[in-house]
């Protein structure tokens, strides 16, 4: 029996596995296919108020942390969760009474998780916020490495990239203090429910309404919980890192293009050469710098617009 329960559990975790992950991956496989499609969806004024190392940023790490999250993250939530009833189950069968006690810190636990997961959500976004800005000056300085050497610019490349970097590894560093926090609590949660059972459990054991087998068989499965418990810790920061980088992909999935094009396009009779401009007007973000404009250009002539450095900030 033994050894086929062995069997039996190897089978389950590499099915599980199997299937999880490979769910996780078809699915940021999905995700990306949805990104790059909606991308050239968009236009220009999406791509102009956004940086090039950020998108890279959100399609490479934004999505790694929502495949971890759907893939590890459900695998060790489904692992848990069973390892949780199993114990228990175990547990109340030996003595309701004592898994009471063995669960009393337990509340505790769960409102301190609780407090902790908004401030993990914030901090795992900015992280994810800072790496986008360290993306996007990598991207800057190596697509624009022949100018900076050209002006003699590689220290202050050098400073504003640390600069970057900085702001990044605090921002890690914070979540890593978060994450130092909560996993003890984690670890405590079990240690103290540990700590309560051997008092009550050993009185009872003295006092004879316990056996010494029971009391041995209750510590073993309330062991089983202390590793689901510290895992839980370990999920809850996936969790949140996921969710923090679904948001960010979800500003990109929600954007919808300025210029819309229409549901029915208007059949041309015919073509003609020339082109014709009627009341356009020309802004930098949103303040209007050139209004009213008007052209009729004839077909096969040519036209330059020319002016002092600096026309283009003028009315006309």
């Amino acid at each position: 029996m033994i050894i086929g329960a062995a069997l039996l559990h190897g089978f389950i975790r590499i099915f599980s596995r199997t299937t999880l992950l490979h769910a996780a991956r078809r699915i940021e496989y999905r995700i990306r296919d949805d990104l790059y499609a909606k991308l050239l969806s968009l236009d220009q004024p999406f791509f102009t108020g956004g940086r090039t190392g950020d998108l890279m940023s959100r399609f490479t790490n934004d999505l790694t942390n929502v495949r971890m999250l759907v893939g590890f993250g459900v695998l060790n939530i489904i692992n848990t969760a069973i390892l949780y009833v199993a114990a228990l189950s175990l547990l109340i069968s030996i003595s309701p009474s004592l898994t009471l006690y063995a669960v009393l810190p337990f509340p505790a636990m769960i409102f301190v998780v609780k407090r902790l997961s908004a401030s993990m959500f914030r901090r795992s976004k900015r992280a994810q916020e800072e790496l986008a800005r360290l993306t996007s000056a990598v991207e800057e300085n190596v697509s624009a490495a022949a100018v900076i050497k050209a002006y003699c610019r590689e220290e202050a490349a050098i400073s504003s990239f640390r600069e970057t970097s900085g702001r990044y590894m605090e921002s890690n560093m914070r979540i890593a203090q978060l994450r130092g926090f909560m996993i003890p609590v984690m670890a405590a949660t079990g240690a103290l429910g540990t700590l309560i059972v051997l008092l009550v459990g050993g009185e009872r054991v003295v006092g004879g309404t316990l056996t010494l087998g029971d009391f041995v068989a209750f510590n073993g499965y309330l062991a089983m919980l202390i590793w689901p418990t510290i895992v839980f810790g370990w999920i809850l920061n996936l969790a949140q890192r996921g969710a923090a980088s679904m948001s960010r992909l979800n500003g990109i999935l929600a954007a919808e293009p300025v210029v819309t094009e229409p549901e029915r396009a208007i059949p041309v009779q015919a073509l003609r050469g020339e082109i014709t401009l009627r009341n356009l007007t020309f802004s930098y973000g949103n303040e209007p710098l050139l209004t009213g404009i008007g052209l009729q250009i004839p077909a096969g002539s040519r036209l330059g617009i020319v002016g002092p450095i600096g026309s283009g900030n003028r009315p006309w």
